[in-house]
């Protein structure tokens, strides 16, 4: 364990890995809605996805640098632990079908329209894609 090397005080290292860990919750609570919200909503949006993603970086991006700062296992553990709770509460939250709160598996077709939703001449937007020859 040799980069762990810390030059925090015991109890300046609990505080940087509460602080730590308040920023990840922070990152999650304001790029995502709750997750009642997410439950009711219908499986796999694209837009939870991509939100979700963002959280995820960002709170990567945090938990790194103040390990890389402090170089103490507390902050990683700390921050670590509160980075992989919510991830997994939030893709849960998405995975779940709204009518019987259960998850469901993405088909094979959303998987391959994800990002490709076209918009009809209403501007509503479909999940097929039907060509319009205009001629």
């Amino acid at each position: 364990m040799a980069f762990f090397k810390t030059f925090l005080k015991p109890s300046e290292s609990v505080m940087v890995a509460i602080a730590t860990g308040a920023l990840v919750y922070g990152v999650y609570d304001r790029s995502l809605p709750d997750i009642a919200t997410v439950h009711q909503t219908e499986p796999y949006n694209i837009n939870i996805d991509a939100a979700r993603k963002k959280a995820m970086w960002t709170s990567a991006a945090v938990v790194g640098g103040a390990v890389l700062l402090t170089k103490d296992p507390n902050v990683l553990m700390v921050g670590a632990g509160m980075f992989l709770l919510l991830e997994w509460s939030m893709r849960h939250a998405n995975s779940t079908h709204p009518n019987t709160g259960k998850m469901v598996q993405k088909s094979a077709s959303d998987a391959m329209m994800d990002g490709y939703a076209m918009a009809d001449d209403n501007g509503e937007y479909s999940d097929s894609y039907e060509p319009v020859y205009v001629g």
